[in-house]
């Protein structure tokens, strides 16, 4: 419950009317849902503005609104209003963080936080009860709400997701992490952050963040997230593929039925199995073991729980229809995050079929990354790649070959079951927008599945 005297006093807002609840059962921005007893946000987007729902939200029962513009209603709702509504969102969250004092793990990085953040709450959660982010709720509006979500729970892992210069130190300030953790600095989001130097300096907002009672974890093979570290002020711990990090690992062996590997720190070391299949899972495996067991994982449950550990939806999944292999690691791309794929890809026998699509947010550099994607490609030997996007000719350039052009996600997977036979493997790449899950989702309609992830 939110009182409504203390949104007053967290938020620069102006009380317009007042209404006959001072209690309020939560925060909505999307009056398509459930918003009886709450307060409804009206925030401004691309392609939407709340304000155009506030009359919907009080007619299903919204007890307060937040906006920007005047409001004329007889309801007998609380209406605030503020010159910034996405500000006012996060200075809610900010002081029901501070009210309730839970504990919060941040991640971010240009690749891998979702898989690290996963794993690292499937580590922890027998232990701990701790919350985390709903789905893609990781920016400006899903941090705030995952706060607010948060009811009975002692803390939460949270990623931090930014594609503009200034997000993270904003997202920093509104959830206040007492952990930190930066998986890597690579090609993402150049677009609107600039260089890996630029990335590197939004990204390291989390580790100027973290108080100094906190705990910042660093990836200690890469340069630029370990040339961050020199912002903490805390207490730091290293995790890499080197003995001299405070918890190194090394990979024994991948291929089609998961992965071995060995993790060592203090003195102490484990060696575990997991059906994972992709040699970048190790990175991220690695990170959240550091955490988990810095948070007071023992060694035997971290051995027995990575046996189970299975990846995010739509990234690096495995399925296996009618003895074809599919790889869905359709939700978003960058090169970084492409190179990996292709590498989990190697790791499986059968002929190769690509079915992917634009790496987005590169800015100038997008033929040059797309014409590199295509060099990368050719080492897998592919037998067909279907591609989606603006950039199919610099990937052919960089391939030296042509690919299957398509736009339709229907007709592609009309075209990959004239071709398919057992024992292909399918990989389905791209950023998030570009839509090429819509092909693997209609492949499944169609042929059925077999989780063998």
């Amino acid at each position: 419950m939110l009182d409504v005297n203390e949104i007053i006093k967290w938020a620069d807002m102006e009380v317009i009317k007042k209404g006959e609840k001072n209690l309020f059962e939560g925060v909505s921005t999307d009056s398509r849902e459930d918003v009886r007893g709450k307060i409804f946000i009206a925030l401004k987007g691309e392609r939407f503005d709340g304000h155009d729902f506030v009359h919907e939200a009080i007619r299903k029962g919204a007890s307060g609104i937040i906006c920007e513009r005047e409001v004329n209603t007889q309801e007998k709702v609380w209406i605030f209003r503020t010159s910034d509504t996405l500000k006012a969102l996060g200075d809610i969250a900010t002081g029901y963080r501070k009210k309730k004092g839970f504990k919060i793990f941040a991640i971010t990085g240009s690749s891998g936080k979702t898989t690290t953040k996963e794993f690292l709450h499937f580590l922890i959660y027998p232990d701990m009860k701790w919350g985390k982010n709903r789905g893609n709720m990781n920016n400006l509006i899903g941090v705030p709400l995952t706060l607010l979500l948060l009811k009975e729970e002692e803390g939460a892992v949270i990623e931090l997701a930014t594609n503009r210069k200034g997000e993270m130190k904003r997202l920093c300030e509104i959830s206040k992490p007492d952990f930190g953790l930066i998986t890597l600095i690579g090609k993402a989001h150049m677009e609107g952050l600039g260089e890996l130097e630029e990335i590197a300096e939004e990204k390291g907002w989390l580790f100027r963040s973290l108080p100094e009672n906190g705990i910042g974890f660093v990836n200690a093979d890469d340069p630029l997230v370990v040339k961050l570290s020199s912002f903490l002020r805390c207490k730091k711990i290293t995790y890499g593929m080197k003995p001299s990090a405070d918890f190194y690992g090394r990979v024994i062996s991948v291929d089609e039925k998961g992965m071995k590997g060995e993790i060592g720190w203090a003195g102490t070391a484990i060696s575990f199995e997991t059906p994972l299949k992709g040699r970048h899972f190790f990175q991220n495996i690695l990170a959240a073991s550091s955490a988990a067991i810095s948070l007071g994982v023992t060694p035997s449950d971290l051995k027995e729980r990575l046996k189970n550990l299975n990846p995010p939806e739509g990234r690096g999944e495995v399925l296996k229809i009618k003895d074809i292999v599919f790889i869905n690691d359709s939700y978003n791309a960058n090169p970084t995050s492409f190179q990996a794929a292709l590498e989990m890809l190697s790791v499986f026998q059968g002929r190769k079929i690509l079915v992917i699509g634009d790496m987005l947010e590169l800015g100038e550099k997008s033929f040059e990354e797309h014409y590199e994607l295509g060099k990368r490609i050719v080492d897998v030997s592919p037998f067909k790649v279907f591609f989606k996007g603006s950039y199919r000719e610099a990937v052919e350039k960089g391939m030296g070959r042509e690919t299957i052009e398509f736009d339709d996600p229907g007709e592609c997977a009309d075209e990959l079951l004239k071709i398919l036979e057992k024992g292909d493997v399918v990989l389905f790449k791209a950023s998030h927008k570009v839509g090429i899950e819509e092909v693997f989702k209609i492949l499944k309609e169609k042929l059925g599945s077999q989780d063998v992830s």
